[in-house]
């Protein structure tokens, strides 16, 4: 159990310790924990059951888990509690005993409110003992696990396992130290070896700082403090959030805290010998074999009495205390004789208040202290003062005669009433016998007014003392009397249970059967004269299991133990009966918690329990016999034999090829002699040189000071002290001087923690030098020239606003979470963080390994950054050729197209595929289910203030409801009347749908928005149920404001109780009661979506025939290969619903398995998302999908670095497609083409994923001058206008559009209408394509540059807005006043997700395609299709949702410029947009994880403003003739079709470029009387007034609901919109693509 409250003491003390995992050398178990965790999770439910078979399971998880966290490079020791010393009995046989007793309370307690529990036996958590079925199942199962592990696990194969089970005696925890000890006396140990403990024992923080060794942490889950009792615990690692603690930080801060005493000793400072005696210290106030001292508690403050006591008294020694775990016992004695002050002091505290109550009561009396002491003989309370008095002088007459032999005599050191007493001074009691004798006769107490001199103050102070000792002593230990003998047995053994305790740490056990016979430790004040002690222990031998068992079970679990021992456990006459009570008695003993209580059993006699169980061994089965005896451990190490098949115990399949080879050894093996050991550092550490994540402060200049700072620790502020350091520094760094030595390499940032970075810019208010920037990636990754010049850029007003907002974010960083004050900071240098390494190949096939750098540059404080270390690089065995990479039958997948995300297996690295790997991939087609996409766009979240509407009701009533509403029940008349009537209880009434305290929402029913909370449709119904069922309720809700909290006969007056009962158990019904919280800023869809998926199980998949192919390595990714956190992919981005597949080993997700994104957990660095996957399968260790009963278990939780996302790839392939570029960038097998680009050679692609190839020959072009080769652009044969890229759809409609129009003008007027082209260029030569030439039927427009160049200068919006801004409107039953709230537009019911595809084009016409089309080709098809076939049906455009096109839309109608988005990379990883217009300036800004959500936001948001809707005029749909260029207006915008790339790019076609010809005329007008032929036809439009808003259906009436991202904005009316603009407006061409 440790020392309770200690790991939250010392982490609110020095804050730095906990952070990221570096790389182990060897990881260590403390099995004990993990085994509770997963067998009893909830010992507060009594209908919880677990069988043995999920028991197993979820620790197999758990360690698998672990070890992929640690991944371990030599040595994994799992260590099971074996047959414990004597001295830990005495704790387990209390712990046990308690469990036992509240697990049958709790189930009488249930039995009585008339629950009925589940007929299969509990759990019962003593099981979990050495000896029992259930330990010696585990074992055989953790061999069985382990040995499959070694066998078909690469991840185990390198590293020595070692299992320590149940049967070797030894705790687990120190099993592992005599391993550790072991492996430091060998001469070859290496001093620079990385050691991991994992375990929940606070008191390993002390064994790891016992072994000296530096680079030592300890591993454990997160602790959370303030729960409550009855939370169910969390059992799953993938949900646990882990801590490391290093100890090497550790090391220095306890150097720092004793770092004043240094200059006073009269001997060399030691820090090794300051952490023995820290140790030390740390044993009084308790553990898990002694009591702590009276009054020394953690929580109040005990820790730093002693370290005050330690820097006092250590300069007044010759030495140190703990000499390498002996104790020396003067130092000792010299150190308790200063700690008896406490004792004073605490009592003088006490005596305070008593004098303080005397002086309330007016007369002399003593009162009882914190202690429940009972009077030792009848006495009127009159004549209380004189009976305590007579028992102090007994007391004191015992103390003097048995310190007659010292002078210095720690009792008689008597203190003042002030409790001021220094080390040295004779403080003799100034009381004669005389006085003695008047005291014990109670002469001195006759009246309230006489006066007393000090030295009659300090007699009653000193005699009262004594006799509340002496009552301890009395009371707690049971002694009938209390001499100089029962003293001296106090001090002696206190002193023993120390030295035992410091061998046990030290050197190993030192006695099997040694143990401190006593519940309470002795006074302190009484703990002396022990120098001359001999310390003398017998070694003896280990409990035997069943001896232990016996030792420390209640009789309620008899049941684990054989059949022949249950008579010595509840028979009458069973010899020792008395050790088993049924009713026993606690004592918190100063403690606060239940658990922290000494439990009042008597001790075991092990002479009278050995000499009970001779009788009954001849009774145990061969079975049984086994179980009751010591047994080896085991060591497994990898070995290519196979060893044939390996069976499960049971549950499980059998190994079918094992490769673990299993040895035995005994624990003798790692016991070593004391003389034999290494004590302190190692002497061959090298304490210059860094190892990567183990933190030190050595690097800077700093200094340290103890003080509160309210640092938040375990999501909690303190309330201690805490060691605050505060950087120095010594100048004002140049600016200039830093830009030129830091960009471009490598520093260590964030210290204390040092981690490796590239610096990539510095920063000063003033200026900024930088790299180019190259280009912008997706979640705000940045490309820089590296190998560019750096250049210097002023800072502007902006750069300096976000300048300013890092430097205060990086400060309180530091000061809030890390207890640090960085000072003044005036560089901020922005560097890309490392990932892991990664392979990189070359053109003549040679490997080499490189760091991998982060996307996305971070900024940090220069003063808070080293620059230069000598650090020791992972020693990593590095592969030299692609042979040695890629062996033969080896696992990749594919990166590149076609086939991305694939797996594959190596068929060969020949050195005649010229750098190649020929590859044999899975050849998988999945069907994409839309299906699920739309379910997930229906779910829709509101307002407060739209429900509240809706509903009829206040928002802030809606606000009150959906929380917390707390109702004082009475009990009914049904449990009054019961034998054990009930208390009123107070329950919740509210739907708990906000918790803002702990930062999480639930998914489905409620959402935090930046501006407030939202609801879906699905509370909304609820809210309209409970009101309707209860309707009072909220009528009274509605008149009390001020309180939410209520009893029962308030809201429903007297008689109300039934009605009460009923609304509380309406509220327990409700879905939304139960389910599941996910924090704030995390996504996931919503349960109908889950619901559907798990329904309709695994996508269809096609799997066609292998495919074969001869891949660069570079589009390889190897599953084994990849270190750190570097993704597969870095380009990839990941939303819900997309389709992934693992590729990381080590999970227990089976390598190559898909699944479908369902949640994504964000956090505040992208490498540490988290996202929920449902797999296809169901595999061991997966979760259960939660809130779906009787559900497979399919979930599991991944990083982003251990999947490749096949979604991905499907948008990158298409938009490759879309803009020309190469989509075959591999070689199939067999094909004697090489790899060329697209635009110089076409290469014929596989047939994967069942895609169609272009048969139509290129079509010849006549007239035209033949391209030099350099820049000729290839024709390539055009299908169907349909299976064009949907970029050109719009182009198309429209086009097609114009010539149906033109066709009807043409039969009306009967004559041929002849189109001119009105520039001032010439036009342009056009190819012709048949030989007659005729007059193209459509105008030309002049070359405007290639779609990818236009849509650099514009944001990409690759992915809609997510949340409610990207979900269509809820439907309402009732209609809602549009004035009121902010009207969007409204979808149509029924919207196609797919574009109507054009009719196909004659044969012959061919369209050129390639990277640099341009409108100008894009009009000459259209005309060229026109004029093959006259009759065209047209076809309307796509339905597409963006915020951004549509405020395009709004800007070009009202005559303003097109928008110009600007981005800004925030500190937490995510990108600030920011929009502006001429000439209304900025108009938008938001922040997003993406700049296509940034951009899709910020335009939401200007689409609301009211300075850009200003109340315009909507024409009537009109026809329009045919010399007026018509451009379709956007249809309205529908049900969100998915992720749309690159959604708009605006080509600026303005009217004088485009124009129609005017009516039949004799001569082309001139350019004045065309210009006002213009303006004629413009005037006989005809001018109508605002459009009104329609009524609208029941069902749509809640569509036209705000979205998420327009709360607290002003909101908009309904206003009508001209369509009206000003000559030479820009016109926007829409595009669906790039």
């Amino acid at each position: 159990m440790g020392v309770p409250k200690f790991y939250r003491w010392i982490s609110e003390r020095y804050p730095c310790l906990s952070e990221t995992i570096p790389e182990f050398d060897n990881l260590y178990l403390d099995m004990n924990g993990i085994i509770h965790n997963c067998s009893h999770p909830n010992d507060e439910d009594v209908h919880f059951r677990i069988s043995e078979e999920k028991i197993f399971s979820d620790i197999f998880h758990y360690l698998e888990v672990l070890f992929r966290l640690i991944r371990p490079q030599k040595v994994f020791f799992m260590a099971i509690d074996g047959v414990a010393p004597r001295a830990k009995m005495n704790q387990q046989r209390g712990r046990r005993f308690r469990s036992a007793k509240e697990a049958e309370d709790k189930e009488k307690e249930a039995i009585r409110k008339g629950e009925v529990l589940p007929e299969e036996k509990r759990f019962d958590s003593n099981c979990i003992t050495p000896g029992t079925e259930f330990m010696e199942s585990l074992h055989h199962q953790l061999q069985f696990f382990v040995t499959n592990k070694v066998s078909t696990d690469p991840l185990w194969q390198n590293t020595q396992v070692i299992l320590s089970g149940h049967q070797v005696p030894g705790e687990g925890e120190h099993k592992i130290m005599e391993f550790i000890r072991f492996q430091r006396s060998q001469p070859d140990y290496n001093a620079e070896t990385r050691h991991c403990l994992y375990g929940l024992d606070a008191d390993l923080m002390m064994l790891g700082l016992c072994s000296h060794e530096p680079y030592f942490s300890l591993l454990r889950e997160e602790v959370r403090f303030g729960g409550k009792k009855n939370e169910k615990r969390i059992t799953t690692p993938e949900e646990t959030t882990f801590h490391l603690l290093h100890l090497s930080l550790f090391r220095e801060y306890l150097d720092l805290e004793f770092a004043s005493v240094k200059p006073k000793l009269k001997f060399p400072y030691d820090l090794e010998h300051i952490i023995d005696d820290w140790v030390l210290m740390g044993f009084l106030v308790g553990n898990d074999f002694i009591p702590n001292l009276p009054h020394f508690h953690i929580n109040k403050g005990a820790l730093p009495l002693l370290y005050s006591a330690y820097i006092e008294v250590l300069p007044t020694l010759d030495g140190y205390i703990n000499e390498d775990g002996m104790l020396n016992l003067p130092r000792f004695e010299k150190f308790m004789e200063r700690l008896t002050l406490i004792d004073y002091e605490h009592f003088n505290d006490i005596y305070a208040d008593v004098k303080w109550l005397e002086s309330r009561h007016g007369r002399k009396k003593l009162v009882e202290t914190e202690f429940d002491m009972k009077p030792l003989a009848p006495a009127p309370a009159s004549d209380t003062a004189s009976f305590l008095l007579a028992k102090a002088a007994e007391v004191e007459d015992m103390l003097r005669e048995d310190g007659a032999d010292s002078d210095e005599s720690g009792v008689d050191k008597l203190s003042t009433p002030l409790g001021i007493m220094k080390i040295g001074e004779d403080m003799e009691p100034d009381i004669d016998d005389e006085e003695g004798e008047n005291d014990e006769e109670g002469e001195s107490y006759v009246s309230d007014g006489d006066d007393y001199t000090s030295s009659d103050e300090d007699k009653q102070f000193q005699l009262e003392f004594k006799a509340h000792k002496r009552n301890y002593y009395m009371e707690k230990m049971e002694y009938s009397e209390v001499d100089s003998g029962v003293l001296r047995d106090q001090a002696e053994g206190y002193v023993l249970a120390i030295q035992w305790i410091l061998h046990y740490y030290y050197n190993g056990v030192c006695s099997w059967s040694w143990y401190y016979p006593h519940h309470y430790a002795p006074y302190v004040s009484d703990v002396r004269n022990f120098s001359h002690l001999e310390l003398k222990y017998d070694l003896g031998q280990p409990f035997l299991p069943y001896e232990q068992l016996l030792g420390v079970l209640p009789a309620a679990s008899k049941a684990l133990l054989p059949v022949a021992h249950h008579s010595l456990m509840s028979s009458i006459d069973s010899p020792i009966i008395d050790y088993y009570p049924s009713n026993f008695q606690t004592d918190k003993n100063g403690k606060q918690q239940e658990w922290e209580a000494v439990v009042l059993i008597p001790f075991i006699d092990e002479k009278r329990l050995i000499s009970a169980m001779k009788d009954c061994d001849s009774r145990l089965s061969e079975e049984e016999r086994n179980r009751n005896r010591h047994g080896p451990m085991q060591v497994y190490v990898y070995t290519e034999e196979d060893l044939g098949e390996y069976k499960a115990p049971a549950y499980f399949p059998p190994v079918a090829h094992n490769h673990a080879l299993c040895k035995e050894i005994t624990r003798d093996a790692f016991v070593m002699p004391p003389e034999r050991l290494v004590k302190a550092l190692h002497p061959r550490f090298n304490p210059d040189r860094f190892i990567p994540g183990f933190p030190s402060m050595k690097n800077l200049s700093f200094t340290a000071t103890l003080k509160k700072s309210s640092i938040c620790v375990f999501n909690m502020n303190t309330l201690n002290e805490s060691l605050v350091l505060t950087l120095l520094q010594d100048s004002v760094p140049d600016i200039h001087d830093i830009g030129k030595r830091y960009c471009g390499n490598t520093v260590f940032v964030s210290w204390p923690h040092l981690q490796e970075a590239r610096v990539v810019a510095v920063a000063s208010i003033e200026c900024k030098y930088s790299f180019e920037i190259e280009s912008y990636g997706e979640g705000g990754s940045v490309n820089y020239k590296l190998d560019g010049e750096i250049q210097k850029m002023p800072m502007t007003p902006r750069d300096v606003d976000e300048w300013q907002l890092q430097e205060k974010e990086i400060r309180t960083r530091y000061a809030n979470r890390w207890g640090v004050d960085i000072g003044t900071t005036h560089i901020l240098i922005y560097a890309a963080p490392i990932t892991g390494r990664k392979y990189v190949y070359t053109q003549n096939g040679r490997v080499t390994l490189e760091k991998q750098w982060s996307p996305i540059p971070i900024p940090y404080a220069l003063q808070a950054t080293v620059k230069e270390l000598q650090v020791k690089e992972p020693c990593v065995h590095q592969f030299s050729t692609l042979a040695e990479v890629f062996p033969s039958n080896s696992t990749c997948f594919m990166l590149g197209h076609p086939g991305y995300g694939l797996k594959g297996r190596v068929l060969s690295t020949d050195k005649n595929l010229r750098g190649k790997i020929r590859i044999e991939f899975d050849n998988i087609h999945e069907v994409d289910d839309e299906e699920a996409r739309k379910r997930s766009s229906q779910c829709q979240y509101v307002p407060g203030y739209v429900g509240a509407k809706r509903l009829g009701i206040s928002t802030h009533l809606i606000s009150r409801i959906t929380g917390t509403i707390y109702l004082l029940l009475s009990p009914t008349e049904e449990e009054q009347s019961s034998s054990k009537p009930r208390r009123p209880r107070k329950v919740n009434v509210g739907l708990s749908l906000k918790f803002n305290k702990s930062k999480e929402e639930i998914p489905g029913w409620s959402k935090k928005a930046d501006s407030g909370w939202l609801y879906s449709v699905n509370t909304i119904k609820v809210l309209e149920r409970y009101i309707n069922e209860f309707p009072d309720f909220f009528d009274f809700l509605s008149q009390h404001t001020g309180s939410d909290d209520f009893t029962d006969e308030q809201v429903f007056g007297k008689g109300g109780t039934e009605k009460a009962h009923k609304l509380y158990e309406f509220v327990q019904t409700l879905a939304c009661t139960n389910a599941e919280r996910r924090g704030w800023g995390s996504d996931g869809i919503d349960s109908n979506t889950l619901l559907y998926l798990v329904k309709q199980g695994p996508p269809k998949v096609m799997k066609l025939k292998p495919l074969v192919m001869q891949v660069r390595p570079h589009l390889l990714y190897k599953p084994d290969l990849m270190s750190g956190s570097t993704p597969p992919d870095p380009s990839a981005n990941y939303q819900l619903l997309d389709r992934v597949v693992n590729v990381r080993q080590g999970y227990s997700v089976p390598l190559g398995l898909r699944g479908t994104v369902i949640g994504i957990k964000n956090a505040t660095k992208p490498m540490d998302v988290i996202y929920e996957i449902l797999f296809d399968e169901e595999f061991s260790g997966a979760l259960p999908v939660k809130g779906i009963q009787d559900a497979p278990n399919r979930i599991y939780h991944l990083p982003v670095w251990a999947m490749i996302n096949l979604t991905h790839g499907i948008r990158q392939h298409t938009e490759r497609e879309r803009q020309g570029k190469p989509t075959a960038v591999v070689r199939p097998s067999g094909s004697g083409l090489e790899h060329q680009p697209a635009q110089t050679k076409q290469v014929p692609q596989p047939k994967l994923l069942t895609r169609k190839k272009v048969e139509n020959p290129p079509a010849p072009t006549l007239g035209s001058k033949p391209a030099s080769s350099a820049n000729r652009i290839p024709v390539k044969s055009a299908p169907s206008p349909s299976s064009l890229p949907s970029p050109f759809m719009d182009i198309w409609n429209s086009l097609v559009q114009q010539h149906e129009q033109q066709q009807q003008q043409q039969q009306q007027q009967g004559a041929a209408a002849t189109r001119v082209v009105n520039t001032q260029e010439a036009p342009k030569q056009k190819p012709q394509f048949q030989s007659k030439k005729r007059e193209p039927p459509v105008p030309v427009a002049p070359k405007l540059p290639s779609l990818q160049e236009a849509a650099r200068n514009l944001p990409k919006i690759t992915n809609l807005p997510k949340g409610p801004t990207a979900a269509p409107p809820i439907p309402s039953e009732q209609p809602i006043n549009p004035h009121e709230v902010i009207v969007q537009p409204i979808p149509p019911a029924e919207v196609s997700l797919q574009a109507i595809p054009p009719p196909p084009l004659p044969t012959g016409i061919s369209v050129p395609v390639g990277p640099s089309l341009s409108v100008q080709q894009l009009f000459d098809m259209a005309s060229q299709s026109a004029i093959t076939n006259h009759v065209v049906p047209r076809q309307p455009p796509p339905p597409v949702f963006s915020f951004c096109l549509q405020l395009m839309d709004v800007m070009q109608q009202k005559g303003f410029g097109l928008p110009v988005y600007n981005y800004l990379l925030l500190q937490d990883g995510s990108i600030m947009a920011e929009v502006s217009v001429l000439p209304l300036g900025v108009v938008g800004r938001c922040a997003a994880k993406s700049k296509n959500e940034a951009a899709e936001q910020a335009a939401a948001m200007a689409l609301h403003n009211p300075i850009v809707m200003q109340p315009m005029v909507v024409p009537p749909a009109v026809h329009h003739p045919g010399n007026v260029m018509f451009v379709p207006h956007p249809p309205p915008f529908g049900a969100v079709r998915g992720p749309v790339p690159n959604s708009f790019v605006p080509m600026q076609v303005t009217r004088q470029s485009v124009q129609h010809q005017p009516r039949a005329q004799t001569h082309p007008p001139t350019p004045a009387s065309s210009c006002s032929s213009e303006k004629k036809e413009m005037k006989e439009v005809p001018k109508t007034q605002a459009e009104q808003v329609s009524p609208v259906d029941k069902d749509e009436q809640l569509g036209s609901v705000p979205s998420a991202e327009t709360i607290g904005r002003a909101p908009i009316q309904n206003r009508p919109i001209s369509s009206s603009k000003p000559p030479g407006s820009r016109l926007a061409i829409r595009f669906n693509g790039p």
